[in-house]
């Protein structure tokens, strides 16, 4: 099942050119406050939630009348936001727990190519296609960069493929970026924020392949 937030928030940090103008971006490959897997001084796996909520308060890109926090009875919850308009990400969030941020999403407005993000962070590590049945066949394919704790998902709601693979092109849209303790990409709560659907551990397992390059790559069926 596929969640109605339907992959939300993420930031990055390079220039977004369109066709038309260049809309600034936020922090991650300009940034010179840290590295990934942390963003804008979060570091997930060690930035605590208020800690959290207060870097987010500085963040200039972030439109601060939209910022707000999101907390259950069992200390688990969310700080949430939208960019300012001239951003060319859309919202972001930041998932905590009792012991801090495990995981922060960015949503781009405008997706970015596969192919920009090879250029600014390298090669990929693992690459984590499945699909399954919504109102349609989908796909979702998942980049990972393990131990820059990154990955970047793209998804299709309307998947009839005639083979068992799915081509990743460099020109693979990607909608969603996740930041994430390297050391935890295999704990429940992180790979349940990456994976847009209710999956399991079999098969994300069973989807998980190295990177070979672009080119064909086999899908795991969640639900079957």
């Amino acid at each position: 099942m596929i969640k109605t937030r339907n992959l939300f928030p993420l930031f990055l940090v390079f220039t977004f050119i369109t066709s038309s103008c260049a809309l600034e971006t936020s922090t991650v490959f300009k940034q010179s406050v840290c590295s990934p897997p942390c963003w804008n001084g979060i570091v997930p796996g060690h930035t605590g939630s208020i800690e959290g909520i207060e870097i987010l308060a500085g963040v200039p890109e972030i439109n601060q009348s939209t910022l707000a926090s999101h907390e259950h009875n069992d200390g688990r919850g969310y700080h949430a936001w939208l960019f300012n308009s001239s951003v060319a990400q859309f919202s972001g969030r930041a998932y905590f727990d009792k012991d801090g941020i495990y995981v922060v999403d960015l949503w781009l407005d405008n997706p970015i190519t596969l192919k920009r993000f090879v250029e600014e962070l390298g090669e990929p590590g693992l690459v984590s296609p499945i699909s399954g049945w919504a109102d349609s066949k989908y796909i979702l394919i998942t980049i990972l960069y393990p131990e820059k704790g990154i990955a970047l998902t793209s998804f299709d709601p309307w998947f009839w493929p005639d083979r068992p693979f799915v081509k990743v092109k460099p020109n693979l849209r990607i909608e969603d970026i996740y930041f994430f303790e390297p050391s935890a990409f295999f704990e429940p709560d992180t790979y349940y924020e990456i994976y847009s659907l209710a999956s399991d551990d079999e098969t994300i397992q069973e989807s998980l392949q190295e990177w070979s390059g672009y080119g064909d790559y086999t899908y795991a069926e969640w639900g079957e």
